[in-house]
């Protein structure tokens, strides 16, 4: 039919979600990187608004959460030009602090992600691209629920998913992707 075949051939996502998948899900040194942001920063009970202070104060970054009219197909959006990190409304408070986790994450521990990248060895830049957003997502919820801690109360609370997002103040998918 004149269509080029595509037997053997990968796309970029594939070959991440199976390098992902074809390993236990425990980066200890992204687990490492994000226990030490967290001394540093200090949050309490203001994970997000301690990494908010964070990009400002070392980056220059402000955060700001704007109408969904505005941000249609996008869940955060980082301008470069501007300094601005941009949050869509549409996404819950959770949702908000893993965006804005996920940004801070990606230019806080920049080093230990590209080093589990390159461990990876992938084909492609976009596979690299990909699995960087991945790793940051996973960076993320390291901050939102240290290892440790979310361990001992996964253990103790017999990992009631519905205990663990309140305790920690994140949504039930959040939870359950820890876990």
């Amino acid at each position: 039919d004149g269509r080029p075949a595509l037997t053997g051939t990968r796309l970029p996502l594939e070959e991440v979600q199976e390098a992902l998948a074809g390993r236990p899900n425990f980066f200890e040194n992204l687990e490492g990187e994000a226990e030490a942001f967290l001394d540093l920063i200090k949050p309490g009970d203001d994970l997000s608004g301690s990494l908010k202070g964070w990009l400002r104060a070392q980056h220059g970054i402000t955060v700001r959460v704007l109408p969904a009219a505005v941000m249609p197909n996008w869940r955060r959006r980082y301008d470069r030009h501007s300094q601005r990190l941009f949050i869509s409304e549409r996404l819950s408070g959770p949702d908000q602090t893993r965006e804005i986790a996920v940004e801070s994450a990606l230019m806080r521990m920049q080093v230990a992600i590209a080093g589990e990248i390159q461990g990876l060895k992938f084909s492609s830049d976009e596979a690299r691209r990909i699995a960087r957003f991945e790793f940051g997502r996973y960076a993320a919820h390291a901050l939102m629920m240290p290892y440790a801690a979310f361990l001992s109360a996964a253990q103790r609370a017999k990992y009631d998913i519905d205990v663990l997002r309140s305790r920690f103040r994140v949504s039930f998918e959040q939870a359950a992707n820890r876990l």
